[in-house]
C-alpha cells in the first residue's frame, strides 16, 4: 500500500524556477503596475530586479540570496516565462492584449483578488519591492531600460569571482 510520503517521495516536484513560481511572481509585478500592460522583454527585466533588488544602490534588500552569474537569468527566463504567462492566463489571473505594438500583459480584478487573498511575508515582499520597481522604472522607455541592463550585466552576480580570487 502507498503512504502518503512514498508518493510525494517518488514524484519529481521542482517549484524553483518552474512556470508557477516565475507566474506567481509575475502576478505581483503585474499588480503593481495595474492598469498599466507590458510586454514580454520589461516582465523579464523586471522579474530580474525583483528577485536581485539588492544590485541596486538603495535598493529594498533582495528577495533571494545573491547568487553567481545572476545576470544569467535574463538571458533564459523568456522561456519559462511564456510558460508561467500561460498558465496564469489560463487560470484567468493575467490578461493578455494584442496591438499594433505587440502582445502585452496586464493585471485584472482577479489578479487583485488572488493577490490580496496572500497573507505571508515572501507575498508582502513581493508586493512591496513590485512597487519599488514600478516607481524606479516604470517611467523608464524601453531603450533606457534595456542600456541599464546591458551597462550592469558584466556586474551583477560577479562579485563571486572577485571574492573567489581574494580568498586563493
Amino acid at each position: 500500500m502507498e503512504t502518503l510520503s512514498n508518493i510525494f517521495e517518488t514524484r519529481n516536484i521542482n517549484v524553483f524556477n518552474s512556470p508557477l513560481e516565475i507566474g506567481f511572481r509575475t502576478l505581483f509585478i503585474l499588480n503593481g503596475l495595474a492598469p498599466s500592460e507590458i510586454d514580454l522583454n520589461r516582465l523579464v527585466i523586471y522579474d530580474y530586479f525583483l528577485l536581485n533588488s539588492s544590485d541596486f544602490p538603495n535598493g529594498p534588500k533582495s528577495l533571494h540570496p545573491p547568487i553567481p552569474r545572476r545576470s544569467g537569468q535574463i538571458v533564459i527566463k523568456p522561456l519559462i516565462l511564456k510558460d508561467a504567462l500561460a498558465l496564469m492566463r489560463s487560470k484567468e489571473l493575467i490578461d493578455i492584449v494584442f496591438s499594433t505594438e505587440g502582445i502585452k500583459y496586464k493585471s485584472n480584478e482577479l489578479t487583485g483578488k488572488f493577490i490580496e487573498l496572500q497573507e505571508n511575508d515572501y507575498s508582502k515582499r513581493l508586493s512591496e519591492i513590485s512597487k519599488w520597481i514600478n516607481l524606479q522604472f516604470g517611467d523608464y522607455s524601453d531603450d533606457k531600460l534595456n542600456t541599464l541592463v546591458e551597462n550592469n550585466i558584466p556586474k551583477w552576480g560577479n562579485e563571486f569571482i572577485y571574492e573567489s580570487l581574494i580568498r586563493e
